[in-house]
């Protein structure tokens, strides 16, 4: 495995080629275009995410993990497949429940066992099968941020083929993927709209209570950190003007993501949540609340962090500049 290495910096001390590492892009829903985006440092991951590989290279690990080398003992064999916990409880249409084991979900179709798993970083996605009675195994890497669908249809695809399915049955051509994936979306605007609905459905038209300028400033957390918020400028023919808009841009974070905060009703927020390089095209939507002080100034900002449907819970910053 001589194109695997763990995060940049061993990319770096190996002095590999810039030309060499596939960059990552993301689709800009008003540019119609994809953006390039900065790497991720990786190595503040875990082991599996900070990997920088080739689908070649990365091909020889499943071989390893297949028994098709030396690489592990029997009982380690057994260890990495045992499943250890209920990932998904529902069986249907010949999927049998889904389990967890070592860094894998561990599923049969038909009472044939497979393993699998996703990765995901800013600009690019990689999908991983192996079918351990079958000896096969198959890598997927992709350099987009909005290649999990396609990746998803070629892996059941070539599933498919393989042990001589129907598509139909395993889902190929389930995942929304068209000869132009990345542009067949809902609006920023819209997905907005079904956001500020979904948190705020009894809301009132009241104005802001806080001028922007009152609001922006510095706010930290001890267990999130800083950050700061300011009022979203945009370059007009006749100059730049402000939105009525706030952002916060955090690329100090692992995950170099952003905020773009559009009022909802008196002191009531949403906090849009995407990549910095993307911020026109959130997918995480989060309420937010600037809290006043005895004064009447902007003295914190609560938001309640929700990811993928499911409430992580309610953090306050405090202004502190």
């Amino acid at each position: 495995m001589r194109s695997t290495y763990f995060g940049l910096q061993d990319v770096k001390a190996h002095k590999v080629r810039s030309r060499q590492i596939a960059k990552g892009y993301t689709w800009n829903n008003n540019t119609k275009k994809h953006d390039q985006v900065a790497y991720m440092p990786l190595t503040d991951l875990s082991g599996a995410a900070a990997v920088i590989s080739n689908a070649r290279d990365y091909a020889k690990w499943i071989q390893g993990l297949l028994g098709e080398t030396n690489l592990f003992s029997q009982d380690v064999h057994g260890d990495i497949r045992k499943g250890r916990m209920i990932h998904f409880p529902s069986a249907s249409g010949g999927f049998d429940v889904s389990l967890y084991s070592l860094g894998w979900f561990r599923r049969t179709y038909n009472g044939r066992v497979y393993y699998w798993h996703d990765g995901s970083m800013i600009g690019f996605k990689c999908l991983v099968y192996w079918f351990p009675n079958d000896k096969f195994g198959f890598v997927i890497f992709a350099n987009g941020d909005d290649a999990e669908p396609s990746n998803n249809n070629i892996a059941w695809k070539i599933i498919a083929d393989r042990f001589q399915i129907p598509e139909k049955d395993v889902g190929v051509g389930h995942w929304h993927v068209t000869a132009n994936p990345p542009r067949v979306r809902t609006t920023e605007e819209q997905r907005v709209k079904d956001a500020v609905n979904l948190y705020y459905p009894n809301r009132s038209q009241d104005p802001p209570d806080l001028a922007l300028d009152d609001i922006v400033g510095v706010y930290s957390n001890k267990g999130y950190g800083r950050m700061r918020v300011a009022a979203e400028i945009k370059k007009k023919s006749q100059g730049p003007i402000r939105t009525g808009n706030l952002v916060v841009e955090r690329p100090e974070m692992t995950w170099h993501y952003g905020l773009r905060l559009k009022h909802v009703f008196g002191p009531n927020w949403i906090a849009c949540e995407s990549w910095i390089e993307d911020l026109d095209n959130p997918g995480q939507f989060h309420p937010a609340m600037f809290i006043k002080d005895a004064r009447g100034k902007a003295s914190a900002l609560k938001i309640g962090w929700w990811a993928n449907g499911a409430f992580e819970g309610n953090v306050t910053f405090t202004k502190i500049a």
